[in-house]
């Protein structure tokens, strides 16, 4: 089937500005990755059900393991809607240049969401989000943050405020699940800063499984070694 006109200007305008920044398109999507070892930075296109055009979404989905279902695809974990509906009127040249606009915007975010990789950074970036009392995932992510840094003890007192603050049994499998994780993990002899480590690269291998990611690169099993010089949070 024939490409869309909005859809050929959306790649094109996307491709001039994001690939030179070394992103890649997912398989032929209106996703483009920027790829940071353990995580990715999406920047999305989203389509409108209603309109030709596209909303901007762009954000950064951490790549240690979350629930089943999270674990098969990327989330938004900070950040997401960054540019309302553009339309497409029929006008190209008008609506090449709303994209190119929108992509200097993405452009920006994927170079800040890069700062994420400055560990002291990143670390305030997500105690920030784990103060939120009702903030489940980022507790959770506060916590893997942690272990990933071999700050077992902060790792452990996220945890154990996720077991103390939610309520369980109220038939969401999810919650469940996670909690008793969060139990488990609370009394686990293991090497946590490796049990993350592993949980990255098991996700980064699925996703290189899929024909959309075949660009990500590196071998990641032993990142947590990148992470032993750096002040915990």
């Amino acid at each position: 089937m024939a490409i869309q006109a909005h859809d050929r200007i959306i790649k094109k305008a996307a491709s001039e500005i994001l690939v030179p920044l070394g992103l890649f398109q997912k398989g032929q999507s209106r996703c483009w990755l920027d790829d940071n070892g353990w995580y990715i930075t999406q920047v999305e296109f989203q389509p409108s059900a209603w309109s030709k055009g596209a909303y901007l979404n762009v954000g950064v989905s951490f790549l240690w393991k979350k629930s089943k279902a999270l674990d098969e695809t990327l989330s938004f974990d900070i950040g997401y809607r960054e540019n309302a509906f553009v339309e497409f009127s029929g006008d190209e040249a008008a609506f090449y240049g709303k994209m190119v606009d929108m992509s200097v915007l993405a452009s920006e975010k994927v170079v800040y969401y890069r700062k994420f990789n400055d560990l002291d950074y990143c670390g305030k970036q997500l105690g920030l989000l784990a103060g939120d009392k009702n903030s489940f995932w980022g507790k959770w992510n506060a916590a893997m943050f942690c272990f990933l840094v071999k700050d077992d003890s902060g790792g452990k007192r996220y945890l154990r405020e996720i077991v103390e603050t939610t309520e369980t049994g109220l038939g969401i499998e999810w919650i469940d699940t996670m909690v008793a994780k969060c139990q488990e993990l609370l009394v686990a002899d293991m090497d946590l800063s490796q049990f993350v480590s592993n949980s990255i690269c098991d996700r980064r291998g699925f996703f290189h499984s899929k024909p959309g990611f075949k660009k990500l690169t590196g071998d990641t099993r032993n990142i947590s070694k990148s992470f032993v010089k750096i002040k915990h949070f």
